[in-house]
């Protein structure tokens, strides 16, 4: 049986948050990893963890106690700078919010990825269906267009590992084919790709489904 070195592993991770009434552990000693070519989806009801183990698992949250290695360096055991360095190579993240610069093009959002050039850019916004409004400015275009921008954002630089939260949130079937298709090309080609999604669709692509608030990892072959 092949094995393959996983490029993210989350080890015994807990999340613990302070509020005015008390403490609320979200992970508790929580165990996870993902390998190359791995399409992993996670599940739950609101609160159970999901995007507080994306953000974690894409070194943007630190956590009360665990690691979090992605490709092979334990990204809290890294200086601020080296972190951003090694997120910049590795990672591509598409936030549920999209966090598209409102002021720049499409053309020049997805430039923001790192060494992305305006060639690169305007061939991931054309696979993606958006070659006729790649000089457009986000507020001109439709909640399914933006989306489908912030994925060529996530994707032009070709990272290790895309980690997307709730990225058909709001969309119409044809946008969340479109979606949850490119994500499994880009896994096909050697990508890993993490997903937290409500979208009952997602158990169809993944070929794993963690389930948060059952505490249960099962295939979805």
């Amino acid at each position: 049986m092949l094995v393959r070195t996983p490029i993210l592993e989350v080890k015994q991770l807990t999340q613990v948050y302070s509020t005015s009434r008390g403490t609320i552990k979200v992970l508790d000693d929580f165990n996870f990893s993902i390998a190359p070519s791995e399409f992993v989806a996670v599940s739950g009801a609101s609160g159970s963890g999901k995007t507080t183990l994306l953000l974690a698992g894409g070194g943007m949250l630190k956590p009360t106690s665990g690691n979090v290695v992605l490709a092979g360096h334990d990204l809290f055991e890294l200086s601020p700078i080296a972190r951003s360095n090694h997120r910049a190579c590795h990672l591509g993240f598409l936030f549920q919010t999209l966090e598209l610069v409102p002021y720049l093009s499409l053309l020049e959002n997805v430039r923001l990825s790192r060494g992305v050039t305006s060639e690169i850019a305007a061939e991931w916004l054309e696979k993606l269906g958006l070659n006729d409004r790649m000089h457009h400015k986000p507020e001109l275009l439709s909640h399914g267009q933006r989306q489908r921008a912030a994925l060529a954002r996530a994707l032009a630089h070709q990272p290790s590992l895309i980690i997307a939260d709730e990225p058909t949130g709001n969309l119409d079937e044809v946008n969340s084919q479109i979606v949850f298709q490119t994500l499994q090309e880009y896994k096909e080609k050697g990508g890993a790709v993490l997903v937290a999604s409500h979208d009952p669709q997602i158990a169809s692509w993944a070929d794993r489904v963690i389930r948060l608030d059952a505490n249960k990892d099962e295939s979805e072959l």
